[in-house]
């Protein structure tokens, strides 16, 4: 039956993104424009100003992606904000398929398989761990990322695989050099400043649960810093030097801190739907439904605190330390977009089945143990009546 069950899942997740994709095939089919992006963008907010036409996310990532692969382009002259491999990947797209979307479907399909290997170490059950595939699959923020070359779709993918090998380098330190090289592509595709708050706790647990993995975990770490240089190669090699380098990146560092930041905005957006945007307008996002306020709550609370067995667990308790510290920076520090949660939007729909089935599991056995209680104190093939007088009876 749990077979059955598990195909049938599967069948709706495949067949529903098959008729999406049916349907918003032309993404996909016309060849990159180069021309028409190269006018778009010399007529931008980047180069003319802000009263030009201007020009959206996608597009300027396109446009650095063609920039950087084929013209081999300085990465901080187009796009400095963000690092350059996601637009790489975008260049590689365009490069092997004449489409800077194509590469978003094995991003996708890889995210998918993630979510569901992830959910299977933690629920410990095959049907359980296809039900955050399929919350994955059905969100509209994920599938309107699917159509555009954006930077969050990698960047989610690189974020849960490194959080899927640590997971598996609590047990077997040799994981921890695939987390941290996912670590480093996460950190090389877009600004990712909660790497800052995550590596310490990451250090905490691997010296709480893996000991004898922290000499390797810290030898992995290295990737980080190391792949951040080698994928500004094209930087040092319009002569520039290393303290150019860090120059720069104090540069950028001050361009962002001079980013809005409204407290509290991801709460207002996962529970309403409504949010500031970045120049204080309120507004609605089209992207919200009834599932992300869902998703969020059951994952965010620490039902599996009620079971000791549970929140002993390695795999559960580091991907909500993971989780949790990602969402405090979002709530705290950022603007708090929705799209900003998606890195771990798998990880709280993962961590909501978990709750669902703590809590199911606990009222079955509290159910169980009072049908038990009650046989025993009655005896088998007996029940309770109350006479005339009020006083209880059993009877044959």
């Amino acid at each position: 039956m749990q077979k059955i069950l598990w195909w049938l899942i599967l069948i709706v997740i495949l067949s529903r993104l098959g008729f999406f994709l049916v349907g918003a095939s032309w993404f996909f089919l016309p060849s990159f424009d180069q021309k028409y992006l190269t006018k778009l963008y010399s007529q931008s907010q980047y180069v003319t100003g802000s009263a030009s036409k201007g020009i959206g996310d996608d597009g300027l990532y396109a446009f650095a992606g063609y920039y950087y692969f084929f013209q081999k382009g300085d990465v901080t002259k187009v796009n400095f904000e963000h690092p350059p491999l996601g637009k790489y990947l975008i260049g590689l797209s365009i490069w092997l398929f004449q489409n800077e979307n194509v590469i978003n479907l094995f991003y996708f399909a890889g995210l998918l398989i993630a979510v569901y290997y992830l959910g299977k170490n933690i629920l410990q059950h095959q049907v359980l761990a296809l039900l955050p595939v399929l919350f994955v699959s059905v969100n509209s923020l994920f599938v309107d990322h699917l159509l555009r070359s954006m930077l969050d779709l990698p960047f989610t993918l690189f974020f849960l695989l490194a959080v899927y090998f640590f997971v598996k380098g609590l047990k077997q330190p040799f994981y921890f050099c695939f987390s941290c090289f996912f670590w480093a592509l996460a950190f090389t595709s877009r600004f990712f400043p909660a790497l800052v708050l995550l590596y310490p706790f990451l250090v905490v647990a691997v010296f709480y649960w893996q000991k004898r993995g922290l000499g390797l975990f810290f030898l992995s770490s290295w990737f980080i810093p190391l792949f951040y240089l080698i994928i500004h190669f094209s930087f040092f090699l319009n002569n520039h030097n290393f303290a150019d380098f860090l120059k720069h990146k104090k540069w950028m560092l001050a361009w962002f801190t001079g980013s809005p930041i409204v407290v509290g905005n991801l709460l207002r957006v996962v529970f309403t739907g409504w949010y500031y945007n970045s120049v204080g307008d309120l507004q609605f996002t089209t992207d919200w439904n009834w599932l992300w306020p869902s998703v969020f709550f059951l994952g965010l609370i620490p039902f599996f605190f009620l079971n000791q067995k549970e929140w002993k667990n390695p795999s559960v308790s580091l991907t909500y330390g993971v989780t949790l510290i990602f969402t405090l920076y979002l709530i705290f520090l950022n603007l708090g977009l929705l799209k900003y949660l998606l890195p771990v939007y798998p990880l709280l729909a993962i961590l909501a089945i978990n709750n669902l089935k703590l809590i199911f599991t606990l009222f079955l056995q509290r159910f169980l143990h009072q049908s038990f209680h009650i046989r025993k104190t009655i005896g088998p093939g007996k029940f309770l009546a109350v006479n005339k007088k009020g006083r209880r009876t059993s009877h044959t």
